[in-house]
């Protein structure tokens, strides 16, 4: 979306970001047995990322303040998609 060069592509980028969103969060919800304990706490980090995406850097992006946006994303929202690959990770082992 950053990269993006009008509110018509980012908004189409948008949707398919909240459509792809919306559909782990129904694979997450759906998990059980010991997957239902990791989906949780991928989901603790996951709910912050989407937080973060849907108040902080989505509304930066549709301001054209990529500054804001890249520092945001290169800062904590690359921490939690770290802390999320080794939640993952450690499930796949």
């Amino acid at each position: 979306m950053i990269e993006a060069s009008n509110k018509s592509a980012q908004d189409a980028l948008n949707a398919k970001v909240q459509a792809a969103s919306t559909k782990l969060d129904s694979v997450l919800t759906g998990m059980t047995g010991e997957d239902a304990k990791v989906a949780a706490d991928f989901k603790v980090v996951w709910d912050q990322f989407n937080a973060t995406r849907d108040n902080e850097i989505i509304p930066a992006i549709y301001k054209g303040d990529a500054t804001d946006t890249k520092r945001i994303a290169a800062g904590v929202q690359a921490d939690r998609l770290s802390k999320m690959w080794v939640i993952m990770s450690c499930k796949t082992r």
